[in-house]
């Protein structure tokens, strides 16, 4: 069984979810982090810059050209990303690097198939389907749901998990390897 713990940023306004980034790291070491370029289009940089939560915890830590402008005279602050970065890409790139990220290979087990892990978890799955449009095209080897360690954490009860994150929170590459540490421990506890 192929194991891949993720995390996306992303906008939501209760009916869509718009992918700011996405980490995702894997069983045999593989790491993927990608931000979505089309974040700097006009409406969705509108929306994001009116997002308190996001120009807080999440722009900071993309690659930006610059600091993020504060607001100045009821002006809301700005930010635009560093083109010149690799992680940068279209959307059409984000899509098919995560299928050929999650695709399984030779090298997996015949019978083992994928298994997806996220935390608090359920918008981030909404965000890794909906990249590939209606159901209908997910891709084959995508499971159909996310295993949410945070349910598991609670399941269990009374458990004070180690905090090894080495990066910064709300980055999704550093939140897929926080997550992936969490679950290697609970593991090497005999909890899971």
């Amino acid at each position: 069984m192929r194991r891949i713990w993720y995390d996306f940023e992303f906008l939501e306004n209760g009916s869509t979810i718009f992918p700011i980034s996405v980490g995702m790291v894997d069983d045999q070491g593989r790491e993927l982090y990608l931000v979505n370029e089309d974040i700097e289009g006009s409406k969705i940089k509108e929306k994001i810059r009116n997002h308190d939560f996001l120009m807080g915890n999440v722009i900071p830590h993309l690659p930006l050209r610059e600091k993020i402008k504060t607001s100045v005279f009821g002006v809301k602050p700005s930010f635009v990303l560093d083109w010149d970065d690799n992680t940068v890409v279209s959307r059409r790139y984000l899509v098919n690097a995560v299928r050929d990220f999650t695709a399984l290979d030779v090298n997996d087990e015949p019978d083992g198939g994928l298994q997806l892990w996220g935390w608090y978890s359920a918008y981030d799955h909404v965000a890794l389907m909906q990249l590939f449009g209606p159901m209908v095209r997910k891709p084959a080897h995508l499971p159909m749901f996310t295993n949410d360690l945070k349910q598991e954490v609670d399941r269990i009860g009374g458990i004070v998990l180690p905090s090894d994150q080495t990066g910064t929170s709300h980055r999704a590459i550093d939140d897929a390897r926080e997550l992936k540490m969490r679950h290697l421990w609970l593991e090497s506890q005999e909890l899971l």
